[in-house]
């Protein structure tokens, strides 16, 4: 267990270079988009568990799509609390 290194470039590189993780599970739906570009990007599996996304999440992302979009897709596994959640994911 470390401190999550701040979405910043050169920040998540220096932290997965040394912690280089094989799977990396984001609880809820904290979406930090370079961190997660990043560790696809080493080679981690990438899952989201126990993620909700709620009515004001979703307008805020919709309006991010063009900033989300990466990080979703490099995303492998998203464990969802609901069908509504699971749908709003995709």
């Amino acid at each position: 267990v470390t401190q999550f290194p701040l979405d910043f470039v050169p920040c998540v590189s220096a932290a997965l270079r040394t912690v280089r993780p094989d799977t990396v599970v984001l609880m809820e739906w904290e979406m930090w988009t370079n961190f997660v570009q990043a560790a696809k990007r080493h080679g981690a599996t990438v899952a989201v568990v126990n993620g909700r996304i709620s009515d004001t999440g979703l307008r805020r992302g919709t309006s991010a799509r063009w900033w989300l979009a990466p990080a979703l897709q490099s995303v492998d596994v998203f464990a969802m609390q609901s069908v509504e959640d699971a749908r709003r994911a995709v």
